[in-house]
Parts: C-alpha cells; structure tokens; sequence
C-alpha cells in the first residue's frame, strides 16, 4: 500500500495573500511505501524527508528579518501539518506488522 504525508505551509509566509486556502497552499508529498515505519532507522529516513520537503515548501525569499520570521514560521506550521500524518502512518505500519505476525501465528498452528 503506498502511503503518503502531505505538508501545507499555511504559516505566514510573505509571499501568500491572506486569503489563501489549505488547497491552494504550497504542498509537498513525501512518499512513504517503502521504508520500514517499525524500525527506528525508517523513521529517520521519514524524519529527513519530511525536513527536506518542509525546506522546499517553506523557501520565502530575502534575507531580513521579516524573512527570517516568515520562514520559521511557516517551518514550524508545516511541521506541526506532518507531525500527525508521520504519526498515523508509523502507527498503520506497526498495527500491520503485528497483524502480519499474528496472521503467521494462526496460520502454523501455534
């Protein structure tokens, strides 16, 4: 099954009018199908992506302060938009691997 986190910068980014939706905000897809979400280095894997694609959709232009804010901001918004989708998804993995293990487990007879 492939899986997918979206991030929406909704922050207060300089370069969007204020009326801007969640659908037309700037997002990114991380693909998610196949890392290993049990295990800790998938995870890690999954962490680097989602601060990749947070980069790419949080890129305001200008090097003041205005800039600066509006980045972190928009950052901290986008991260905060991943946190539960990285969240459910590591929990679908492992809910799937346990019932993969009992599956096997009912399957041999023990």
């Amino acid at each position: 099954m492939t899986k997918f986190i979206v991030l929406a910068a909704l922050g207060s980014m300089m370069a969007l009018p204020a009326t801007v939706s969640a659908q037309e905000a700037p997002q990114v897809t991380v693909q998610t199908n196949e890392l290993d979400l049990t295990s800790e280095a998938g995870q890690r894997t999954l962490d680097r992506r989602i601060s990749a694609a947070t980069r790419a959709v949080c890129k305001v232009s200008g090097r003041d302060l205005n800039a600066i804010r509006a980045r972190a901001e928009c950052r901290e918004t986008a991260l905060a938009s991943a946190s539960a989708e990285k969240e459910r998804a590591i929990a679908m993995a492992k809910l799937s691997a346990e019932r993969l293990a009992q599956s096997r487990v009912e399957n041999t007879g023990a």
